[in-house]
């Protein structure tokens, strides 16, 4: 009961991702997909589930990229092969990270979304360029682009705390020009923002193809703006739906969240998701590195500086400067020992030799007093 499907792996996989990069590392995104596809990583059954068209060709194709990469570097172990530094893969000979056919359409992109603009909502121009750039790497298509940078920006926005008029406002776009670097946007997104939701009667006339992801958000939206408030209701009518309910669901789910907060969800869902415990950890660690970061894309050769604000920093009015291969400051990394101590669940350092899939944990029936949520975060290849 409560067991999540491939879109909830999806930002799982991103999630850790950004946490364990401490940024937007394309490369390292990808990976952890391949992982989901391949071995059931972050996956609620131990294998993946419900992985469409798109997302699929996408992968094989970063794995045939991948087959080549390895031979640019003598035939590394898939292990090693999965950790190379982002500047490796930019010294690569022709490695592109966008893995996607040009004008293909899904909703993939759009469902795994939240973790970015929950991220970077303290600075609204980086979390809708990154959103734009996720969605990118799988999917080819300018509208999902567009979609997804405008969607982020909805959460980013609901986050800040801004009012459910403001967000559904014709005027959003206008508004936060700069977030988007002052460039338009795709027509079709645009007549969505400019409210062509708000001319239905009901979203199962806006819904008329699973595949099209103006549709779709349509749909949300019409959601959002008829839900009375509640988040109850909204993933409700959403559920209601005949035309791919569950992607609707997972889509108004994270604005809704974003704007309604925790509190407004049902104690009787979250009491029988799965896992509850890991994905709490999850928004706890993107929660406090929101404070923290404010390099967003990883580049190579550059220095990342994490900034801690004095509520929650080891030491007040504390900013580390950190490198790539360099130890993190403790409250970053470290043991499931000193978790305690920083008040999060800590961040082991991740090594075949302490992590497992989900399929092991149910193979081996380890107890959750000897499993931290963080050893989760890989699986091993065997």
């Amino acid at each position: 009961m409560g067991q999540w499907t491939g879109n909830t792996s999806m930002a799982l996989c991103l999630a850790s991702s950004l946490i364990t990069k401490r940024a937007f590392n394309p490369y390292d995104q990808l990976v952890r997909y391949k992982w989901w596809y391949k071995y059931g990583y972050l996956s609620s059954t131990g294998y993946c589930l419900d992985i469409d068209n798109v997302m699929r060709d996408s992968l094989e194709e970063f794995c045939r990229r991948q087959t080549d990469l390895n031979r640019f570097y003598g035939y590394l172990t898939e292990d090693k092969l999965d950790s190379l530094p982002i500047d490796a893969i930019y010294r690569s000979v022709g490695f592109n990270v966008n893995c996607s056919r040009q004008g293909v359409n899904g909703s993939a992109a759009l469902a795994r979304l939240a973790p970015i603009p929950l991220l970077y909502y303290r600075t609204p121009a980086v979390a809708v360029e990154l959103s734009g750039l996720s969605a990118r790497l799988t999917h080819g298509d300018d509208r999902i682009i567009d979609v997804c940078k405008y969607f982020g920006a909805l959460i980013t926005a609901a986050v800040r705390g801004e009012s459910k008029e403001a967000l559904l406002s014709h005027r959003f776009y206008d508004d936060h020009r700069d977030w988007f670097d002052w460039k338009d946007l795709h027509p079709n997104v645009r007549t969505v923002v400019l409210g062509s939701y708000k001319q239905r009667s009901n979203p199962k006339i806006v819904v008329r193809s699973t595949s099209d992801i103006i549709q779709m958000l349509e749909a949300v939206l019409w959601i959002f703006w008829t839900d009375n408030n509640s988040f109850q209701k909204g993933i409700l009518d959403a559920i209601n739906l005949n035309h791919d309910m569950k992607n609707i669901a997972t889509i108004y789910g994270q604005l809704a969240g974003a704007y309604y907060g925790y509190n407004r969800i049902p104690m009787q869902w979250i009491q029988h998701i799965y896992a509850q415990k890991l994905i709490t950890c999850t928004a706890e660690w993107l929660y406090f590195l929101s404070d923290c970061m404010t390099v967003g894309l990883e580049k190579p050769n550059e220095t990342q500086k994490y900034v801690y604000s004095s509520s929650r920093s080891p030491s007040s009015n504390m900013v580390e400067t950190v490198r790539q291969k360099q130890v993190h400051p403790r409250m970053l990394i470290g043991t499931v020992e000193n978790q305690h101590d920083s008040g999060f669940v800590s961040f082991p350092k991740l090594t075949n030799s302490t992590v497992h899939t989900f399929k092991d944990f149910h193979k081996k029936k380890l107890t959750a007093a000897r499993v931290s949520p963080w050893d989760w975060f890989r699986p091993t290849n065997e």
